[in-house]
Parts: structure tokens; sequence; C-alpha cells
């Protein structure tokens, strides 16, 4: 683990202690893509426990259609996991289809998961919001979904962390940029942001922040001032939800 993120998630972990994050809730829309195998119960599913539900349901597709070398039935799984974080539209669907007409799909996001898992940024093809949530589904228990909001609450974080220690973090703020997303508010200015197109410095981000979420839930688990506080007991996709309801 690079030392400067340790630092800055023992700040986090003591500010999120602080904090009292609002009941996790993605809002009331139906999914739009149509699959065989979402029950109609989690079709809508806005509180944690449902979504949580439908990516674990998302997950098992993938992976089975990753085995299969089913690049339709991959298309269908990534569809259902981008609809339900809102970013499933032509403009995301159309590099993904040509993927399946080429019969590349499965072969390309398996590279890319190797990539991602080695560092090897410069290789990454697949990276955005959309999938940042698919890396999440496919390993919760190593990747956090890096979309606009969490990425703008741990922005904010850094800087409260550079003003209570008097000492500028350019390192931090390169290592976790602000994602662009025209659906919400623009990134704080002055503090480094990522483009659609930089999927390198995209994915090192999101697996940084990955880091710094997953040292506060092993951090938490050791440290008996956390055992009677929200933190206490969370797993890193619980934490990620909230610190996406905190990002809004």
């Amino acid at each position: 683990m690079d030392p400067t993120l340790m630092r800055f998630a023992d700040f986090l972990a003591a500010q999120l202690r602080q904090m009292q994050p609002p009941e996790y809730n993605w809002g009331p829309r139906p999914l739009a893509v149509q699959v065989a195998w979402v029950p109609e119960h989690l079709r809508a599913g806005a509180k944690f426990e449902r979504t949580d539900e439908l990516l674990r349901l998302a997950n098992e597709m993938i992976c089975q259609a990753m085995s299969d070398g089913d690049d339709r039935a991959l298309l269908d799984a990534v569809s259902v996991v981008m609809d339900w974080g809102g970013v499933w539209n032509e403009n995301s669907a159309k590099p993904i289809r040509k993927l399946v007409e080429a019969k590349t799909l499965c072969a390309t996001l398996t590279n890319n998961l190797r990539a991602l898992g080695t560092g090897d940024w410069p290789r990454m093809t697949l990276m955005n919001s959309g999938w940042s949530k698919v890396y999440a589904v496919l390993n919760p228990n190593r990747y956090v979904m890096y979309d606009s909001r969490v990425a703008r609450f741990l922005a904010r974080q850094v800087v409260a962390w550079e003003a209570a220690s008097l000492d500028p973090q350019q390192e931090v703020r390169q290592m976790l940029r602000q994602t662009v997303s025209s659906r919400t508010q623009k990134p704080m200015k002055g503090y480094p942001k990522v483009e659609y197109s930089q999927k390198s410095a995209w994915a090192q981000s999101m697996v940084n922040a990955s880091d710094v979420l997953r040292m506060i839930v092993a951090g938490v688990a050791q440290r008996p001032e956390f055992r009677n506080t929200w933190l206490a007991n969370l797993t890193l996709r619980e934490l990620e939800a909230r610190v996406f309801m905190l990002g809004a």
C-alpha cells in the first residue's frame, strides 16, 4: 500500500466517524434493460439490500458468460449493471455492441481485468463510470465503483486533509482524480480531473480509491474506538455505497 494513501486513509476514517451518511437510496427508476434472468422484484430495487442482490446476480451472469465465451450473454449482464448505474445509453452501448459483433467482448474484458489487476494501465481499453461498476461487481472485495459522486467526496476530503495538515498533497490529488460527468455538478475548481478518454488515469484513480476504502474497512475492524460506530462491520461495498451518498 502506498504510505501517503495510508495516511490519508487514517484521516478519512476519523472524518467518516464523525459523519452520518444518509440512508442509501439509488432512486425509484426501474431498469430499462429487459433480460429474462432479472426477477421483477429487483427491477426497481432502491434500497441497499435489493441493489446488492441484483448486483450479486449480475456477478454470476457475467462470470458464467465469460466462462462460456458468450459475448451476447455478457452484453446482457453488462447492460444490466450499467443500466442500474444510470449510465446505459446509446453512447455507452455502441462500442460494447461493436465488440459483440466482432466476437471479442469476453476476450477484451478478460484482458482489461488482467491489466487492472497488474497495474498495466496503458492496456486499459474499457474504463469509465460504467466499467468501474462492472469491475466492482466482479470483485466487490477488491474494487469500488469510481464514479463522479465517490470521486467528488474523496476530493473534498483530500482538500480537508490539506487544510488540517497545512501540507499540499499534490501526489494524492493526482492519485485520486475527479471524474467528469455532464449530469452532475462540475469537479472542484483547481482539482485535477480525468476525462472519459483518459482510461489509464481513471483506472489508477479507481484502484487507489479502492485501496483507501479497503484500508479503512480493515483498520476499523482492528481499532476498538470504531467498535460502536456506523463504520463497524461494513463490507467494502457497503462503505462505498455510503460514500456514494455522501458525495451527492
